[in-house]
């Protein structure tokens, strides 16, 4: 997983369902914290589809697009 920041990210999960978010921070964090919020239930789309389907996210499945502007199109800053 890259340092990189700036980046739209496409989480997959074993249904074929895939959330797509964006960070200005690593994406190597902002992907430890859907982990993190999964494993203790913590509320993300991610965690709550898990949580309500027992279905799992492909974390070794990850796509990153490096898009240094993900900003000026609707990205949170989270």
């Amino acid at each position: 997983m890259t340092k990189q920041d700036c980046v739209v990210y496409r989480i997959p999960c074993e249904c074929r369902i895939v959330y797509i978010g964006g960070t200005g921070r690593p994406i190597r964090d902002r992907i430890k914290e859907h982990d993190r919020d999964f494993r203790r239930t913590q509320t993300s789309a991610v965690s709550e589809h898990a949580r309500n389907t027992g279905h799992y996210p492909l974390w070794d499945e990850v796509f990153i697009d490096l898009d240094a502007h993900w900003y000026t199109h609707g990205g949170s800053k989270r």
